[in-house]
């Protein structure tokens, strides 16, 4: 992190003209102090500068003393008279752009979320169920589809100077914009380079992709390294109902637990009831039907 430190500025400090008229002095002042592990300088005497510091990335613009642009690693102390911009993360290891080697790559680790931006319902249905044991009484219910436009967020932990962004095999050019995957479409941002947002519309149902970090040696693609890869289930549209919808579904589930608890090894070619429950509740006179169906199949299987 920068300190605030006293530093000796070089001002101008005009005299009589003309001998004295490019005369300068150094003036006592409050800055930044910062001590880069990396420091990269693009430019002709005014220069474009990146800095590395405990892994907070700076750039900033500013008149340079150095003759040529370069990358100089190792510890680089610049103070600065006002705060400099951060503008995200990097690598103080002196690894990334500076490494001929993509196993010098260090592990990187990229956390993701999903998290649902706007939801509303759809085809709204009510219906009376025909069912004699779960709706006794005849009752309605309603249920409707959920549709729902989710925002999907990856952090990668790390990020080197030549990497970037996937889908399905797609690259993501520019910082911002749209991709068609499968025909459906996709908005996508990267506010910073570690970071990605993805953007579904849930008229489009339901869908998985696969999402890459592809980190690419001296700016080659012929010499990459997939440093992260993910397949993520998107769900775009979900049934939903009424609390006579949800207490009915309970129901349906309880008597299929029931009956798998009962008869857990029923062979497949027996046909189970549509409504276990029947089952259950004239169990001597099934288990009669149930005994003649596993004689049939066990002289089915003799034969054989």
């Amino acid at each position: 992190m920068p300190v605030r430190t006293k530093y000796l500025k070089t001002i101008w400090c005009p005299g009589p003209w003309p001998w004295e008229w490019f005369r300068t002095c150094e003036v006592e002042r409050d800055g930044w102090e910062y001590n880069f592990q990396r420091l990269k300088a693009q430019g002709l005497l005014y220069y474009h500068y990146t800095g590395c510091e405990n892994g907070i990335e700076y750039q900033w613009d500013d008149w340079g003393s150095l003759i040529q642009p370069g990358e100089f690693p190792g510890v680089t102390t610049v103070i600065q008279e006002e705060e400099l911009p951060k503008t995200g993360k990097c690598d103080p290891n002196n690894i990334g752009t500076y490494s001929q080697r993509l196993d010098l790559v260090v592990e990187i680790i990229v956390s993701s979320k999903i998290e649902v931006i706007k939801s509303e319902k759809i085809d709204i249905n009510t219906v009376i169920p025909d069912d004699t044991i779960c709706n006794r009484s005849g009752n309605t219910i309603t249920t409707w589809t959920v549709q729902k436009d989710n925002k999907i967020v990856f952090t990668a932990s790390k990020f080197y100077d030549f990497m970037f962004w996937s889908i399905n095999g797609k690259t993501l050019i520019p910082t911002s914009g749209k991709i068609i995957v499968d025909g459906i479409p996709i908005s996508y941002s990267m506010p910073s380079k570690e970071e990605l947002i993805l953007n579904t519309e849930g008229t489009y149902g339901n869908f998985s992709i696969s999402v890459q970090l592809i980190a690419v040696l001296n700016n080659n693609p012929f010499r990459s390294k997939i440093v992260f890869e993910q397949n993520i289930s998107i769900i775009g549209q979900s049934k939903d109902g009424d609390q006579s919808y949800i207490d009915y579904l309970a129901c349906k589930k309880h008597i299929e637990d029931v009956f798998k608890k009962l008869w857990p090894e029923v062979p497949p070619v027996l046909k189970i009831p549509s409504d276990p429950l029947k089952v259950i509740n004239t169990f001597n006179n099934q288990m009669d039907e149930l005994k003649t169906s596993f004689n049939k199949l066990a002289n089915q299987q003799k034969k054989q």
